[in-house]
């Protein structure tokens, strides 16, 4: 696919650029003055072929919340998929509902009484010429059952989080974060399947590692970035299991370095309504996360429906401190009852922004289909969305804050409807709302027009706020002000 041999050394170049003009997100709420529209999560598109990773040998015994990561490696021209699952279980699998992978009724009772066995567990990899068709490799380094003709890369290593960093050595190229509840481990690796210098967190960062581990990149503070869970903080009757979306962070550049402890993300969690993982990435200077949230009571709660899993859209703006967007609904929708997904759908590690092409997003996810203590299946699957179209307003009007005019032209990333988006200037009659000419559709970095035509020449280095006009069926995600020719970034 050429499209992707050209977009991720872009996205790159882009990011480093400090000649790209500034885009704003409108779920950012420090770039909104006020609001009486509704902010609204995106509208995302499964792809047809449903589930694309699936529980298909002895080993597989079950994806539980497969914890996938997924990359597209440009060195190899391939995707790239690591992802956990339970490989054994001490008594009959049909016995016991957390080995089982047979499909559950989403949302029935579970009796935990059975689920008392001992699990193995694994890492396992696959790969893929355009991230829908995959295969499982040989690896040949993993015995099962006396073979090593499989895709096992070690008989541990559940919830393994993985990273491409393509500013790395070549050595390092990939960071690793493992371990489970006792130990937690990171490592870096040439390839993703070989790794050898590993490093015990366990003690410096205080944190529990049962959780879906992922990495980002501060280029701000240079530092790492690691989102785990705390050890319980309160004094809850739920306390032991409370599940407290955490992070630590390097203290220096050096991912194999000194941590710091584990800090809370500041996002809730509570007996009934518990996130179960943050996975993250960076987007247009902020970061965005998905909370695979969920109900561990087998009671129906205010906050999430009993054995359900959502993706849970989540911001930050320094990759610390985090704040849900809106709390009760999924970014990617749960299927029909029949679907691999009916029941949960758990983020994937990945990177959207860098195989964005034709405006369109890429978002890995696992599917279920059962309740989350129950007997379920598990996928990997994939959906797109529009490009900045994690959240926006729809139905009313947005003022935002002040902005400095570093361009003279303003685009804007909506969903305009069959009536269409109209931006405007405040104060400015010339630029106004009623005189812009409506932005029907779906439109990426659109550039806006109004009768008085498109220059904001007049403004140049000084600040502006905008009114957004937005229909019912409508709605508007970002915005940013530059050149009216926006220049294409390239690697020296």
């Amino acid at each position: 696919m050429s499209i992707l041999g050209a977009v991720l050394p872009l996205w790159l170049a882009a990011r480093c650029s400090a000649s790209s003009p500034p885009k704003y997100m409108l779920l950012d709420d420090r770039n909104v003055i006020s609001a009486d529209a509704t902010l609204v999560l995106g509208k995302v598109e499964k792809h047809p072929s449903g589930a694309l990773i699936k529980e298909e040998r002895e080993y597989e015994m079950r994806f539980d919340n497969m914890q996938p990561n997924v990359w597209y490696d440009p060195h190899m021209s391939k995707w790239r998929a690591w992802y956990s699952a339970f490989t054994s279980c001490s008594k009959p699998k049909a016995d016991v509902p957390f080995c089982n992978n047979a499909h559950q009724t989403c949302g029935s009772v579970t009796d935990l009484s059975k689920n008392h066995a001992s699990r193995g567990t694994g890492l396992l990899y696959a790969e893929s010429d355009d991230g829908i068709t995959w295969t499982k490799p040989n690896l040949g380094m993993t015995d099962w059952k006396g073979s090593k003709a499989n895709n096992l890369i070690e008989k541990d290593g559940m919830t393994t989080g993985i990273y491409l960093d393509e500013t790395a050595d070549a050595s390092e190229r990939y960071k690793i974060v493992t371990g489970s509840n006792g130990k937690g481990r990171i490592a870096t690796s040439a390839d993703g399947i070989h790794w050898n210098n590993t490093k015990d967190l366990e003690k410096e960062t205080f944190g529990r590692w049962d959780t879906p581990k992922n990495t980002v990149w501060d280029p701000v503070q240079k530092q790492w970035i690691v989102y785990m869970r705390s050890k319980p903080t309160v004094s809850e009757p739920s306390a032991g299991n409370l599940r407290i979306q955490s992070y630590i962070h390097s203290l220096t550049e050096d991912f194999m370095g000194d941590w710091a402890p584990t800090v809370p993300t500041g996002l809730n969690s509570s007996y009934d309504y518990q996130p179960d993982g943050l996975v993250v990435w960076p987007y247009e200077g902020i970061y965005i996360g998905v909370g695979n949230v969920f109900n561990p009571t087998q009671n129906d709660g205010a906050a999430a429906v009993k054995g359900r899993v959502n993706m849970v859209l989540g911001w930050s703006a320094d990759g610390r401190r985090w704040k849900w967007l809106v709390p009760n609904d999924s970014i990617i929708p749960l299927g029909a009852a029949s679907d691999f997904d009916a029941c949960g759908v758990f983020g994937a590690k990945q990177d959207p922004l860098r195989t964005a092409s034709s405006d369109s997003l890429r978002m890995y996810y696992a599917g279920c289909n059962g309740p989350f203590f129950g007997s379920r299946g598990c996928a990997l699957g994939m959906a797109t969305l529009q490009r900045d179209g994690f959240a926006g307003y729809q139905g009313g009007s947005v003022t935002t804050a002040p902005v400095r005019v570093v361009g003279n032209t303003l685009r804007v990333t909506v969903d305009g409807g069959a009536s269409g988006v109209q931006v405007g200037i405040f104060d400015d009659k010339d630029f106004s709302v009623d005189n812009c000419v409506p932005i029907k559709g779906k439109q990426t970095d659109f550039t806006v027009k109004w009768k008085a035509g498109s220059d904001l020449t007049k403004y140049l280095n000084g600040a502006i706020s905008l009114v957004f006009k937005i229909p019912a069926d409508a709605t508007a995600f970002a915005f940013s002000l530059g050149p009216a020719e926006l220049a294409v970034p390239t690697l020296v």
